[in-house]
């Protein structure tokens, strides 16, 4: 992207009606996610890079873009820290093993001697690199095909005790999140859900493609406050857009997609709010794209209508029904269809196979 001064950022942030300030927005979100913007043709130097990272990650946890960690994002990591802690902490007092008491020894000195915000940024960095490169040489560049699916989760874990790779779906092959989208497709037991997916065409992203542990607070401010509302729309809303875009920008062939959205409730409650009384279009800048602002998702003007294309709609706001449960038949017996047929996430707030199912027919 165009080099920009911390002063534009800020005036952006500051003052979101202006379009050029919510394109800047989307660009530095987008970036974020998808790119390391430390390219050859890069513009910025590694303490620029490290800035706008860092600014990003407090507009994601506090709603304002600082150049530093700021004291909302530093008291969150705590919060989590000390949660994840706690836990630990009840589960091996509640526990008969026979190091209990050295467990909870060990875990009351770890509340008392919590790792730096420093640690914890750095480890934020190194995963976030790793992650990246895997997702564009194991996925990305395998997925060559025409994409009718997409699967759309929330946020990689930012892992505190395993490595990325043991702990992140798309890298181990493990948990719900790579069983649910095996066992809807039918895939061979021994095919990995990266390869597997990148095979059938499935289009995947997280809504952000970084490791951030991400709170239910979090999630519904994300949702309703206007903090977090960029060009009228909800944070999950734009990211959404920006995924999609992304597979765009890489020249990814997509026809009339169905959508799988897995991310928690309140994550999810924006989008579909958004789009419950309209469709999903997407426009494209004819010609060559390399640019976030190529890629419209509301009806280009009169001014430039013509140098767009519509790409494909899709149709976020069907509903499950009455006739639901005896269409899907004795598999559907049981189980509490959420209001729309995109959402694969049960009343539990699970990941649910079934529900995949549902949303792409394939039962």
């Amino acid at each position: 992207m165009t080099k920009v001064s911390f002063k534009q950022i800020n005036n952006a942030f500051s003052n979101r009606e202006c379009q050029d300030n919510i394109e800047l927005m989307r660009q530095l979100l987008y970036d974020f996610s998808y790119s390391d913007l430390s390219g050859k043709d890069s513009s910025y130097n590694a303490s620029e890079i490290e800035f706008i990272r860092i600014g990003i990650f407090n507009f994601l946890y506090s709603g304002f873009f600082e150049s530093e960690l700021n004291k909302k994002t530093k008291d969150y990591f705590k919060e989590i820290t000390v949660n994840h802690l706690i836990d630990k902490l009840k589960e091996a007092q509640e526990s008969n093993k026979s190091d209990k008491e050295q467990t909870v020894t060990d875990i009351k000195l770890k509340l008392e001697k919590l790792p730096s915000w420093d640690k914890f940024y750095s480890s934020f960095k190194g995963q976030w690199k790793e992650l990246f490169e895997y997702h564009r040489e194991q996925y990305m560049k395998n997925l060559t095909g025409e994409i009718r699916h997409f699967v759309i989760y929330e946020a990689p874990p930012l892992c505190q005790k395993k490595k990325i790779e043991e702990d992140y779906f798309l890298m181990s092959d493990k948990d719900s999140y790579a069983t649910t989208i095996r066992n809807s497709f039918n895939a061979e037991e021994n095919e990995h859900v990266c390869s597997f997916m990148a095979k059938k065409n499935i289009g995947y992203f997280d809504l952000i493609m970084a490791p951030m542990p991400i709170s239910s607070d979090i999630r519904k401010k994300w949702s309703t406050d206007y903090r977090w509302q960029i060009g009228g729309k909800q944070l999950p809303v734009v990211l959404l857009e920006l995924g999609i875009g992304h597979l765009i920008l890489q020249k990814k062939s997509i026809k009339n997609p169905m959508f799988a959205i897995g991310t928690p409730a309140l994550t999810s409650t924006s989008i579909f709010e958004h789009y419950s009384d309209k469709l999903l279009k997407v426009w494209k800048r004819k010609g060559e794209t390399s640019q976030v602002c190529d890629i419209l998702f509301e009806e280009p003007n009169i001014m430039n209508k013509e140098d767009f294309e519509l790409l494909f709609t899709s149709n976020l706001s069907i509903t499950n029904s009455q006739t639901t449960h005896k269409i899907r038949g004795e598999e559907g017996r049981g189980i509490i269809f959420p209001l729309f047929k995109s959402n694969v996430i049960s009343g539990s707030n699970y990941l649910s196979e079934l529900l995949m199912k549902n949303a792409f027919d394939l039962y």
